[in-house]
């Protein structure tokens, strides 16, 4: 059964993958959700359902129209493997369980902040302050003792995230819009994940550290690009997320 419920959870999240998809184009620019549906970003064309099927239709088609050819993004099969992926992991983290539905909302929340402020450079408020607040009441439903680990993670894990930026960054490599995104990435975390969100932002300054030093590789200076935490912070709570837990634990025992 544990296999089977672990393909469930991958074809779930590849069909959650596809709907973050549109969240992730539509939100942004203030769309509909539902209304048109699904078309090619090219000729405008409606994809008729044997052509959305998520990571297949891609492949079948080439990734291009089957109108008028255009080349569809790669980003699109990406995040419905990916969230597809991080569903079946979190499966095998939590089994069948109400936090499983907290993990899944919550890791859709993370996808879509990240992809968006790396899109647009920012993070709007209208997106994160819901998915703060509905996060926030699902993990305190499950695990009521814990509400003040809810808390204590939000603001914690904020008041570290701006530290981090104090230090880190000199005034003007980052904007402004950035760096409040950054701020309210980690308040999403800190409500959901609680003390684990210090992981999760430790994560971040790692996998930011990283991308720094690739850039240094390339011989390409960060003070000429845009740079948002966000997508760094959402790379550390999917890990905080699957490992956090097993990490503390670890941490105090030691």
């Amino acid at each position: 059964m544990t296999y089977y419920w672990t393909v469930v959870s991958f074809l779930l999240g590849a069909v959650i993958g596809s709907f973050l998809n549109v969240v992730i184009y539509r939100l942004p620019r203030a769309e509909s959700l539902v209304r048109p549906g699904s078309h090619c970003p090219n000729c405008g064309a409606g994809i008729a359902w044997y052509d959305n099927v998520p990571m297949v239709s891609w492949l079948i088609l080439g990734g291009r129209c089957r109108h008028c050819r255009g080349s569809i993004s790669l980003r699109y099969p990406g995040v419905e493997s990916l969230t597809a992926v991080v569903f079946a992991l979190s499966y095998w983290r939590l089994g069948l369980s109400w936090s499983l539905l907290v993990a899944w909302v919550f890791l859709g929340a993370v996808l879509v902040s990240a992809f968006i402020e790396y899109d647009h450079s920012l993070l709007p408020g209208r997106v994160v302050w819901p998915l703060a607040a509905v996060g926030f009441t699902m993990s305190v439903a499950v695990d009521p003792g814990q509400w003040w680990a809810k808390i204590v993670g939000a603001v914690g894990v904020a008041g570290l995230t701006a530290a981090i930026w104090r230090l880190a960054w000199r005034r003007g490599r980052v904007s402004a819009t950035a760096r409040i995104g950054g701020l309210k990435m980690a308040v999403l975390i800190g409500a959901v994940l609680g003390l684990a969100g210090y992981l999760a932002v430790a994560v971040a300054m790692a996998l930011g550290l990283g991308f720094l030093g690739y850039l240094a590789l390339r011989k390409t200076s960060p003070s000429s690009m845009v740079i948002g935490f966000t997508p760094f912070l959402s790379g550390g709570a999917v890990v905080a997320l699957l490992t956090g837990e097993y990490l503390l634990k670890g941490y105090w025992s030691f």
